[in-house]
């Protein structure tokens, strides 16, 4: 039978794995966060670009309109796939910690706990940031499938409503230029 003796566990050690455990959390984060503001920020600049192109009618090939956007639909996709694997890593995470220290907890007096919470509730916190931040892709993906039916619909009736920008159509004189003569 094998004996009951349990190695002694040293708290220095708990720590210390209760440490790395938030940094690693905190490399995660601040990773994740870098990447998103420049996804996002990609992605808006392309759309931009998209919805002024469209504006001055230079949208003509759908070839290219839906290779565009299928080009960032399935990049956004698997962005949101990306960011729901980094929550449940935290989730993951946070049941790490809190182990740790009711491990803490059970092997000292309780006037010694003097660990505090912050580390479980920074990857409660991420957990609800990556939840957020899929959000914000997923409505990427329906704005770039509206605009690509949009655009289509541009490209097959050039004369369609809102096809021009009602500003710039109403300035254009009776021999269809801008501005004072």
């Amino acid at each position: 039978m094998p004996s009951s003796i349990e190695t002694p566990i040293d708290l220095t050690d708990l720590r210390a794995q209760l440490e790395q455990e938030l940094d690693t959390t905190k490399t995660i984060a601040t990773l994740y966060v870098s990447w998103f503001t420049f996804f996002l920020t990609v992605n808006y600049v392309a759309l931009g670009w998209f919805t002024s192109t469209m504006v001055k009618g230079d949208l003509n090939d759908p070839i290219h309109l839906y290779a565009m956007t299928g080009n960032f639909v399935v990049q956004l996709v698997l962005g949101m796939a990306a960011s729901l694997i980094c929550r449940k890593w935290a989730l993951g995470s946070e049941g790490n910690s809190k182990a740790i220290l009711s491990r803490v907890k059970e092997l000292t007096p309780p006037e010694a706990h003097v660990l505090t919470f912050r580390r479980g509730h920074f990857a409660t916190f991420m957990s609800q940031v990556y939840i957020l931040c899929t959000a914000a892709m997923g409505f990427l993906v329906i704005t770039w499938f509206v605009m690509a039916l949009h655009a289509t619909e541009h490209g097959r009736n050039p004369h369609a409503s809102g096809s021009q920008t009602p500003a710039v159509h109403s300035l254009k004189g009776p021999d269809g230029t801008v501005g004072p003569k």
